[in-house]
């Protein structure tokens, strides 16, 4: 004797159904925002280096061929303060920093789209050690 068995589906189960759905979908679209803000964070991230590059490449030509010091360097540190009060990262060290970041990879084509693709963080991590390995 075949006896089919049916089973009666409440509309709780059917609620709980869906709210797993719910969860599965909405976990993919989590997942969705988290790989768009990652590639938005490496486009700021590279916009962010290939600035430093070019502010490093604009001072070291302007100690070369005007003679540009400590002075001007700080001067130059106070008008773009002026300019951008709320943007980070222009002090008088760091733009000296920028000018070292150029100087130290600009004649090294396979090395100087590498570091561009690191954060600055890790730049100056690298490049303080470089420094402290090449002393003599």
């Amino acid at each position: 004797m075949n006896k089919k068995t049916t089973y009666k589906v409440s509309e709780n189960d059917n609620l709980q159904n869906s709210r797993c759905d719910n969860v599965f979908n909405f976990t993919e679209i989590i997942l969705i925002i988290e790989k768009a803000k990652a590639k938005i964070y490496k486009a700021v991230n590279k916009g962010l280096i290939d600035m430093y590059w070019e502010v490093g490449e604009y001072i070291s030509r302007k100690v070369t061929q005007d003679r540009w010091g400590e002075s001007t360097i700080q001067e130059f540190s106070r008008f773009i303060q002026a300019h951008y009060p709320d943007l980070k990262g222009f002090s008088p060290s760091n733009l000296w920093r920028m000018r070292q970041f150029y100087e130290i990879y600009h004649d090294k084509p396979i090395l100087a789209p590498l570091v561009r693709e690191l954060t600055w963080s890790n730049n100056l991590l690298i490049m303080a050690n470089l420094i402290f390995i090449l002393k003599p």
